[in-house]
């Protein structure tokens, strides 16, 4: 028989510490075009003039969901959306400066 009153248990702390990561300002994000959203097939992405990045798209869980693009010299890129499920993604832009992310729906 278990005496449930004999029993010890030793609780430990810990603390997390968040450290944030580089992020672009809000104006310098907002240079950056990402349409349509929704999306069907494609999604395409315009840098500003000068911009070089590399998108991802992620699902949920923050997992690549498709091939990184390569953006650079404000050319628009396009990333196919045809094997994803309808749904909510997100798509992360890092460039030399920082990063950002915008939400993308498929649909």
């Amino acid at each position: 028989m278990l005496d449930l009153y004999s029993t010890h248990f030793q609780v430990e702390a810990y603390a997390l510490q968040a450290v944030p990561l580089a992020t672009l300002p809000a104006q310098q994000a907002a240079a950056w075009q990402v349409y349509p959203v929704p999306a069907g097939e494609q999604l395409t992405i315009q840098p500003p003039a000068g911009g070089a990045a590399r998108a991802t798209l992620l699902d949920n869980l923050g997992r690549a969901v498709a091939a990184p693009v390569e953006l650079a010299g404000g050319r628009p890129a396009q990333l196919l959306l045809s094997g994803l499920p309808a749904g909510l993604y997100l798509l992360r832009v890092e460039t030399p400066q920082g990063s950002f992310t915008r939400r993308v729906q498929k649909q």
